[in-house]
């Protein structure tokens, strides 16, 4: 970073010239380090360049009320691991940047509207933009009317009266700085993904338009060092690695993170589940699916922890729910929930686990979409097979739609072993419980790039934005809305 560049980051110079004369420090000690001379302080030199930084951040620049509130708290990410969603998430809270250019702070500590003249106003917008668009590239106009409202409320001579509400101007400027910003952009995956177009006559929908989960990661570029030649190899590394009776599962982990972004382009393509497997075998297992969608997410802690404890959270309710629901009519709940202990009986309780898995079973005939759809609806989310009359594969094969669905052999209180299907094939086999193949199933979604069936659309809403607090800007259904209202109300009702 040269002095220059530093400017707009670091505008007080004696801060400016401490935080590069340290930046240079650590640029020899990573050299001295790749030599195997590192010197004994090296470990401060980092600490040390972000209390300057922090030092700097804080020093004379106009304060106001709105730069004085905490941004959101930013999860760190462990090092080496490869994040593909860089975007921070739009913040409840909207803060301007504390940091400008040294005649971009004269003018705003003067308060003198005279002061802003073009080219100060260009350097205002620039690092406006840099600071928002670390959330967007691609803002939507309330997101710009309410960054423009708050410039004008932040400084309040800065308001055109000229020109409507006073802040319409600064609309119309943010609105172009971030179109014309992104025009010079050639890498990055989101400003690609909506520059993609409908070839003429073809049946292929803009990319854009068809959007779905992980959006941000449709196709995300390759890791530094990483391009087509080195992904060929690692793929067929994978390949034979999978045939293997016990793979190497950290070596397996590492090369699937890898190869992400080119399984994004082949789920982009629709190809085949076949044709999946046969370029993928290693991702056909219930782990990796897991970990694919955890690498969608860009998260890097358990998927699987944080949904059974996000759900453990309100199965009582559901339960509750459906006792009340199934007292009234029968809906087909009532063989999930026998297996509940009567809530009379002081002899024995049900553990969380078995509340969760009862809740689970329930929930495809408390989310129907419609009155007639309770029970077709749970046996699109799961297929029971309490005997062995036909073999997992078969029930696949007969199966007509396409989406993915659980088969578990056995019952819900003994289970054996589970299943994911879609397509007429089996994608995976593995132990455990239904709450796991849930999550499972949701992930399977999201891998393989299938949109939510309409019988099972407001089950998996739920799921995905209640429970796991995925939002993809699209709003919950009113019966989804009602639903976790009256979660809502039979918890305080329980704490009350």
């Amino acid at each position: 970073m040269t002095e220059r560049a530093s400017e707009s980051l670091i505008p007080v110079m004696g801060h400016r010239m401490k935080f590069l004369k340290l930046l240079e420090a650590l640029k020899k000690e990573k050299q001295a380090s790749a030599s195997g001379n590192l010197p004994e302080d090296s470990a401060n030199s980092v600490g040390s360049i972000v209390e300057v930084a922090d030092e700097a951040s804080t020093s004379k620049e106009p304060q106001t009320s709105q730069q004085t509130r905490k941004r959101p708290a930013v999860v760190p990410v462990q090092r080496g691991a490869v994040v593909f969603n860089a975007r921070l998430p739009w913040p409840a809270v909207l803060d301007l940047p504390t940091t400008f250019r040294p005649e971009v702070v004269q003018a705003l500590q003067e308060k003198d509207r005279c002061k802003m003249t073009t080219s100060v106003r260009k350097q205002f917008l620039s690092r406006i933009y840099e600071h928002f668009s670390r959330f967007t590239l691609y803002p939507s106009k309330d997101k710009v009317l309410e960054i423009s409202q708050l410039i004008v409320k932040t400084y309040p001579f800065l308001k055109d009266r000229s020109v409507g509400t006073g802040y319409d101007s600064w609309f119309a400027q943010l609105f172009e700085k971030f179109r014309n910003a992104r025009k010079s952009i050639q890498s990055d995956p989101e400003v690609i993904l909506h520059k993609r177009k409908k070839p003429e006559g073809s049946e292929i929908q803009r990319v854009a338009q068809k959007l779905r989960r992980g959006g941000i990661n449709w196709e995300p570029p390759f890791p530094e060092g990483e391009d087509e030649i080195s992904m060929q190899r690692h793929k067929h590394w994978l390949q034979i690695e999978a045939r293997k009776k016990n793979p190497d599962p950290e070596k397996l982990e590492k090369r699937m993170t890898l190869t992400f972004p080119d399984r994004r382009k082949l789920m982009n393509q629709k190809i085949t589940l076949a044709e999946a497997f046969t370029q993928y075998p290693a991702l056909f297992n219930f782990q990796q699916i897991i970990a694919e969608f955890e690498r969608i997410l860009g998260v890097d802690t358990s998927i699987l922890a944080t949904f059974k404890y996000n759900f453990h959270q309100v199965c009582d309710q559901i339960v509750c729910m459906a006792k009340a629901k199934e007292g009234k009519k029968k809906c087909g709940m009532a063989p999930f929930l026998s297996l509940l202990d009567d809530e009379f009986d002081e002899d024995s309780e049900n553990t969380q686990e078995e509340i969760a898995e009862a809740a689970m079973a329930v929930l495809p005939f408390l989310l129907k979409s419609s009155a007639k759809d309770g029970l077709s609806q749970q046996q699109a989310f799961v297929h029971f097979l309490p005997e062995k009359s036909k073999t997992p594969k078969e029930i696949a094969v007969e199966r007509d739609l396409p989406f993915p669905f659980i088969i578990m052999e056995g019952t819900l209180d003994a289970p054996g072993e589970l299943h994911l299907a879609a397509e007429k094939e089996l994608l995976c086999s593995f132990n455990g419980k239904l709450v796991d193949a849930a999550l499972g199933l949701l992930a399977s979604y999201y891998v393989f790039m299938f949109n939510y069936p309409p019988r099972l659309n407001n089950m998996f809403l739920f799921l995905q934005k209640c429970i796991l607090q995925i939002n993809d800007g699209k709003k919950l259904p009113s019966s989804v809305i009602t639903f976790v209202n009256d979660i809502d109300s039979l918890s305080k009702v329980v704490n009350s």
